[in-house]
């Protein structure tokens, strides 16, 4: 059977209604950071649940209770990671705007997980360092991706060492961000280096991988 367009609209309409239903208090976040200059780049709600449900089952023997994320937003992403994670687990999320984080701040505040979520402010690359001295390696369970695609190749070999055997990465937008998979190469930086990130992930030694055709694409890896 052909996966129309059509099709597909129908069957991401229907994930969304039958597993992933907004509570009001997911449902207001971005219309209220957009108010603030956040631009509407948030995870789709099914992208959503399936962070949730991998927050879930990524640590030793049930839910994680160490994860990291980069590229806050809002913290709409960060609400669905913290609600699948355990009671006492502990969400770390790096955020580089000022507005964003803020926004975030009140997202958490307002969903009750400002207890168990940090917001880290600056880049990735120069944040992740520091924490990786409080936390040490092998200590994380899960790792969300979703800031600079540019960095993408960066921030796996940044996190990888951080990351438990078994503990899980994933990486959104690996199938579309304002570009689709499908334009040939050379036509947007971004997409070619997600494009060269998910053919050394399926053949990285290291880890076992796979992709979720989810809201824009999120690339799963289990560490080895």
């Amino acid at each position: 059977m052909d996966m129309t367009a059509e099709r597909w609209e129908f069957l991401t309409n229907y994930i969304r209604e039958a597993f992933a239903r907004e509570d009001a208090t997911l449902a207001g976040v971005m219309a209220r950071a957009e108010k603030a200059g956040v631009p509407r780049i948030e995870v789709s709600p099914e992208t959503g649940k399936f962070l949730e449900v991998i927050a879930s089952i990524a640590g030793r023997g049930g839910p994680a209770k160490l994860a990291l994320e980069f590229g806050t937003l809002a913290g709409y992403s960060g609400v669905w990671i913290a609600r699948g994670m355990a009671s006492d687990g502990k969400l770390i999320t790096i955020e580089m705007s000022t507005v964003h984080a803020e926004q975030a701040t009140e997202t958490f505040r307002q969903c009750g997980l400002s207890e168990r979520i940090t917001i880290r402010q600056g880049r990735v690359l120069e944040v992740l360092p520091k924490i990786a001295k409080e936390i040490g390696n092998e200590s994380v369970d899960l790792v969300f991706i979703d800031a600079l695609k540019s960095e993408y190749p960066q921030y796996l070999e940044a996190v990888l060492p951080l990351v438990r055997a078994g503990g899980v990465i994933l990486f959104d937008n690996a199938l579309a961000s304002r570009w689709t998979m499908d334009m040939p190469p050379g036509k947007d930086a971004d997409r070619d280096t997600v494009d060269a990130l998910n053919r050394s992930l399926g053949a990285d030694p290291r880890v076992i991988a796979c992709c979720v055709p989810i809201g824009n694409g999120v690339a799963m890896v289990r560490k080895i």
